[in-house]
C-alpha cells in the first residue's frame, strides 16, 4: 500500500481557519485515483481536520482521534483516561471535548478544542479563537502539567510552539505520531510524511518513511530531508505541498 501522511496547520496551510485550495483537492483526488492513500495527522481538534480536500482518514490529536472520510470521530477511551486524571488534579472539570475558558489551579486558562485524548493550552492571542487573550506563560504552564504527570504516573507527551507574534501552546497527549504512523506502516509498503514542527520529527525519522520538508520545517526536519527525504525549498502552505503533488504525479520522486 502506498500511502501519503500529512501534518496539516504550517504544512498545508498557514492558519487554522484557511481552506486548501481547490488545486491541492485536485491533486489529492488524482493520487487517491491512483491507489495512494491520503492520510492527515495533526495534533490540533477533529473540528479543524479540513473536509475540503478527500482523504482516506484523519487522525487528529496526534492519532487519538480517528476521523472518517463522512466526519465520524472514533477514539480509544484508554486514551481518554489519563487525560481525565489530569485534569481532576488540575481543577478542571473532566468532561469530554472541554473547551474555552477555564481554571487549572486556579490560574485563568484557555483550552483549546474540543478534545477527547489531550488538552491544548493557548496562550497570546490566536486569531482561530477570536476575542480570547491570555498572558499566562507556557513555562509556568508545562512546570504545572509536569508535576501531576510526574506525581501520578501518567504516559502523557507534552510538545509545545507557537506562531510568533501570535499565540504559544502546549499539547499534552495521550497518543504521539510516530506511535501513529508505526501502525500506519503496518500496511504501508511506501509512506511519504509532509511535516514542518517538532511533533512531526520522531515519525517523520522511522525507518522506512521519507520525510518531506520544507523551507517553513524546523532545522532538523529540514536536515532530515535533505539527507534520507524530499526537500522542496518553499513554504508548505505556499506552494511547496503543492510542488510535492505536482513532482509525485509526475513520477520524479522514484
Amino acid at each position: 500500500m502506498r500511502m501519503i501522511v500529512a501534518d496539516i496547520d504550517g504544512t498545508l496551510r498557514d492558519n487554522k481557519k484557511d481552506r486548501l485550495p481547490a488545486e491541492m483537492r485536485d491533486r489529492a483526488a488524482t493520487l487517491l485515483a491512483q491507489g495512494w492513500e491520503l492520510y492527515f495527522l495533526t495534533g490540533a481538534p477533529a473540528a479543524q481536520v479540513p473536509r475540503e480536500v478527500p482523504f482516506t482518514s484523519a487522525f487528529a490529536e496526534c492519532g487519538g482521534v480517528k476521523v472518517n472520510s463522512q466526519g465520524l470521530l472514533d477514539f480509544d477511551k484508554a486514551l481518554r483516561t489519563p487525560i481525565e486524571i489530569l485534569q481532576r488534579a488540575l481543577g478542571i472539570t473532566p468532561l469530554y471535548g472541554l473547551y474555552g475558558d477555564a481554571k487549572a489551579r486556579g490560574i485563568p486558562v484557555f483550552l483549546e478544542g474540543p478534545r477527547w485524548t489531550s488538552i491544548t493550552f493557548l496562550t497570546g492571542m490566536p486569531k482561530h479563537c477570536p476575542g480570547f487573550s491570555s498572558n499566562v506563560p507556557i513555562k509556568v504552564l508545562k512546570e504545572m502539567v509536569r508535576e501531576v504527570i510526574m506525581r501520578e504516573g501518567l504516559y502523557l507527551n507534552l510538545s509545545q510552539g507557537e506562531k510568533p507574534g501570535e499565540y504559544a501552546w502546549l499539547d499534552v497527549t495521550a497518543a504521539t505520531k510516530e506511535a501513529t504512523v508505526a501502525t500506519l506502516q503496518q500496511n504501508g509498503e511506501e509512506i511519504f510524511y509532509l511535516g514542518d514542527g517538532e511533533n512531526d520529527f520522531k515519525a517523520m525519522s522511522r525507518h522506512g518513511v521519507t520525510p518531506v520538508g520544507f523551507r517553513n520545517s524546523v532545522l532538523e526536519i529540514r536536515r532530515l530531508a535533505c539527507q534520507r527525504g524530499v526537500y522542496i525549498d518553499k513554504p508548505g502552505p505556499q506552494g511547496g505541498a503543492l510542488k510535492f503533488f505536482d513532482l509525485l504525479l509526475e513520477g520524479r520522486l522514484g
